[in-house]
């Protein structure tokens, strides 16, 4: 269903899980098309003709948005500007926003990877990815709201903490390591999913050697959590854990993430390539070392990363 302002006046102090998409393009039958297949896929939708109606939306009900499929080319105000606003409030900044756009230049999907977009997708929709997406968009939604929601004044003790040294073996393991991980840090909510990444990468590639093109496959068919709870009980997976250190020092925060697995070539995700954006694996690592941290890098192997974050002045590396 179309949401009126009432409706999002109630969205607005529901679950994350019953918030809505909003849907921003200024192609009436395109707006209408993805109108139907979103509400096909079960999500609630917010429709916005261009980037001035989609920036009203969000400054009247922003707690009622769970994520945003924005079109990239519109008049007046474009995608960009629109991502820009979102990135800059801070009431905004962690809805996850999936760019939709035909502008196929390196140098313009490499311009909306770098602004912080969750996923960029090019036309025509493939409208499997777009379910995909959607789905990973609002569970990394919930994931903010929560954390957010979880936070009280005595996070600022996580300020005074020097090193620490943590095993995990899950995913739901990690998703909690990660937000405690990430107060430690100077901008919680920057890191957050680039922790997440790293984590997930090490025990679903790593451990239990769930290769790139096997997890996209997974997860399109949503048999991804099964897979993994099965080997996580595989006597040869079993043992495994990721271990991770955190350590405060060179004027900034470090967290060491390492593996058991055979590694991976490392060089080919972290970064972007802007031909491959509409990719559903690898993603994540790019996004981190874009993204989430200063500094991101990895062990010849590919099995041990190192990500760092300055308090203030930057290191030299």
């Amino acid at each position: 269903m179309v949401m009126t302002v009432q409706d999002l006046e109630d969205a607005a102090s529901a679950p994350s899980a019953t918030r809505s998409v909003l849907i921003v393009d200024d192609d009436r039958i395109s707006l209408k098309f993805l109108d139907h297949q979103v509400q096909a896929m079960g999500y609630r939708t917010v429709l916005a003709g261009d980037g001035h109606e989609a920036l009203t939306i969000l400054q009247h009900s922003p707690d009622a948005i769970g994520a945003i499929l924005l079109d990239r080319i519109m008049p007046h105000i474009d995608g960009m500007t629109v991502m820009q606003k979102i990135k800059n409030s801070p009431r905004l900044r962690d809805i996850p926003v999936i760019m939709q756009t035909s502008a196929k230049s390196p140098e313009e999907i490499e311009e909306g990877i770098d602004s912080g977009v969750f996923h960029y997708l090019t036309k025509p929709i493939n409208i499997d990815m777009l379910r995909v997406t959607l789905r990973s968009a609002m569970r990394t939604f919930e994931t903010h709201s929560t954390h957010r929601q979880a936070r009280t004044n005595s996070t600022a003790g996580f300020g005074m903490l020097q090193s620490a040294q943590f095993n995990v073996r899950t995913p739901d393991e990690a998703k909690v390591l990660a937000v405690f991980l990430s107060e430690c840090f100077p901008e919680p909510d920057r890191v957050l999913q680039g922790i997440e990444a790293l984590l997930f990468n090490a025990i679903e590639h790593g451990n239990l050697e769930i290769g790139g093109p096997a997890k996209a496959e997974l997860s399109q068919s949503g048999a991804l959590r099964r897979e993994i709870e099965q080997r996580l009980s595989d006597p040869r997976f079993a043992s495994k854990a990721v271990e991770v250190t955190l350590t405060r020092k060179d004027g900034g925060v470090y967290v060491v993430v390492s593996d058991q697995g055979e590694g991976f070539n490392w060089r080919d995700h972290l970064k972007i390539d802007p031909v491959h954006a509409g990719n559903r694996f690898g993603r994540g690592i790019a996004m981190a070392g874009s993204v989430c941290f200063d500094k991101l890098m990895y062990n010849d192997k590919g099995n041990k990363a190192v990500a760092y974050v300055a308090d203030g002045s930057a290191l030299n590396w």
